[in-house]
């Protein structure tokens, strides 16, 4: 088969080569799922104490519309919403501290409930979801609420649909390593309201 000493070599060298070639390959990396980067993303931003954000908000609910800013701030169970702009009451602070909700409007009256959506509703005549607003916000789902999601590849949010409501993400900016939703759209019965955050700020323990 093989004429001379030297042929037998060369061949034996070259499959000592390939075997060595084909053990140094290095197994191929499994790949991560946009469902997998989701959950990923869940736990990263479950692990922040805190956070803010600041944009503005336009809501049109029937004939009406109106273009205000926003401002959210988020402390573990605690929050703050500030809507600021043309409402029935003028400007409009909810405080929550885990036990019911207060409503403080720019002309001095106050006001309190259990649930916010009624409150602000009742002072501005938007009926929002607030509640979970905070969760929507940062493009993740309610976790107490049964919904529909659509991820892109990355494991952002896209679409949510909840409690009614059609969330839509268009865009995202990286905010200290984590992509932030800055362009939401939500549309609900009879109420449709963009949002535009040009400001995160993110705090960790």
């Amino acid at each position: 088969m093989f004429k001379t000493m030297v042929e037998l070599r060369r061949w034996l060298l070259l499959l000592a080569a390939l075997l060595l070639a084909a053990c140094a390959t290095p197994p191929p990396t499994p790949e991560v799922t946009p469902e997998e980067l989701f959950q990923d993303r869940l736990q990263t931003l479950a692990g922040l104490s805190g956070w803010s954000a600041n944009g503005r908000a336009g809501i049109t609910a029937g004939q009406e519309a109106a273009t205000m800013s926003l401002g959210w701030q988020q402390t573990g169970g605690e929050w703050q919403l500030d809507l600021r702009g043309p409402l029935a009451s003028g400007s409009v602070r909810l405080v929550s501290d885990g036990a019911g909700v207060r409503l403080r409007a720019s002309d001095g009256r106050t006001d309190a409930a259990d649930d916010a959506q009624t409150l602000l509703y009742r002072h501005t005549g938007y009926d929002l979801p607030v509640e979970v607003l905070q969760d929507w916000l940062i493009g993740i789902p309610a976790p107490e609420y049964d919904a529909a999601l659509e991820l892109d590849q990355d494991g952002l949010l896209t679409e949510l649909e909840q409690l009614g409501w059609k969330v839509q993400y268009s865009a995202y900016e990286r905010v200290n390593g984590i992509y932030m939703p800055v362009r939401i759209f939500l549309d609900g019965p009879g109420i449709h309201m963009r949002t535009s955050i040009s400001r995160w700020e993110l705090i960790r323990d």
